[in-house]
């Protein structure tokens, strides 16, 4: 879902976790997982860190994302 969301603009830590309904904590563990991975990158904004999907991997991202999308529709 974090993936899904930085798909479409960058976000900071507050907005991810406002938007899913998680606490700031969980979603930070997951960023830095995701981070590590390369699959997203940050950086900083004034005193918050904004996340966004790697832009190296933000094709192959979407088409997995959209071959989920079909198969659950199928």
């Amino acid at each position: 879902l974090i993936i899904d969301l930085l798909l479409t603009t960058e976000r900071s830590v507050d907005s991810i976790s406002f938007q899913l309904a998680l606490p700031q904590a969980v979603v930070s563990q997951h960023l830095k997982i995701l981070a590590r991975s390369e699959l997203v990158r940050c950086h900083q904004q004034g005193r918050q860190r904004i996340y966004g999907v790697h832009r190296k991997h933000a094709l192959l991202i979407g088409l997995i994302f959209e071959l989920m999308t079909e198969k659950g529709n199928g």
